[in-house]
């Protein structure tokens, strides 16, 4: 029998009969106080929650007495302990799935159990929440009516480059998440890109030592290296669109055409910049471009 929380629908739970139910659950992003009635009442109820990182979402659940039991479901799942939630599903039992902070199937694999949790024909319903995408994005300061979330910038120098150069192309708002080892070199690398583009680094969001840096790429890498405490934590990156008109000369791409194949690309982008009109990292972008597309 499965045991809804008593919030859904009436109509909702006379569906649920042999069915089967997955709750997408939302959990705080950092302060604990940030959790729904509702959602208490959801993983309270259900049969079992799945979690992420069994041991971080188990100290959630203590601070609020829920003794439901815990199953892990990650990125690394296997595809049978996939097919054990499903089996549950079948067998009509109710299955909370949350991630460690936020809600669930943003930067995660969840999307796969919800696909095939609608394959068997289970009912799923959401318990939304706290949010570290929208969280950053409201705080920033910078447009929020059309944007983009991206997800983790790519820890190889390579492909963060190419990811960085193809974000700051972009003229929506591009919402990034990026680790505390790496949130000075990505914000060094769009400052190298973009120097004068605003945008935002968010940290420990809703705790404690809950900061916002916002201005210019060039101002925010400066203030990052002279920190001496905020390096710890998870960090939200949120990069104004290009609204600037790009100053590469016809005659300057076909140099940098050339001299792409020969040379790195700050090289030549500093070659190119000296011979004709516009700024290094305006050729730069444009070599990298050029490399993407080989």
């Amino acid at each position: 029998m499965i045991k809804p929380a008593s919030t859904l629908r009436m109509s909702i739970n006379e569906r649920l009969e042999g069915q089967g139910l997955l709750s997408l659950v939302a959990t705080p992003v950092g302060n604990l106080d940030d959790i729904s009635a509702r959602a208490i009442e959801t993983l309270t109820a259900c049969d079992v929650i799945a979690a992420e990182d069994t041991r971080h979402s188990g100290k959630l659940l203590k601070h609020y007495g829920i003794a439901t039991p815990l199953l892990a479901y990650h990125e690394h799942s296997s595809s049978q302990q996939q097919q054990a939630i499903i089996d549950r599903l079948k067998g009509g039992q109710h299955i909370a799935l949350i991630s460690d902070a936020g809600m669930p199937l943003i930067a995660d694999p969840g999307y796969q159990l919800v696909n095939a949790a609608v394959a068997i024909g289970s009912y799923v319903s959401v318990v939304p929440g706290a949010s570290a995408v929208l969280s950053a994005l409201v705080l920033s300061g910078l447009p929020s009516h059309s944007f983009t979330f991206l997800g983790f910038v790519p820890s190889k120098s390579n492909a963060r480059d190419e990811f960085l150069y193809a974000a700051l192309q972009q003229d929506k708002t591009q919402i990034l998440y990026e680790s505390c080892h790496r949130i000075l070199r990505t914000v060094q690398g769009i400052s190298a890109l973009a120097p004068n583009r605003p945008l935002a680094v968010a940290r420990e969001i809703t705790k404690r030592f809950e900061t916002v840096y916002r201005g210019t790429a060039i101002e925010i890498a400066s203030a990052l290296s002279d920190s001496s405490n905020d390096s710890k934590g998870e960090f939200v990156i949120v990069l104004a669109g290009d609204t600037e008109e790009k100053g590469v000369s016809s005659e300057g791409k076909q140099l940098m055409k050339e001299l792409i194949a020969l040379l790195p690309p700050k090289k030549a982008a500093a070659i190119c910049a000296k011979t004709f009109s516009g700024a290094k990292s305006e050729y730069y972008n444009y070599g990298l471009s050029l490399k993407a597309q080989n």
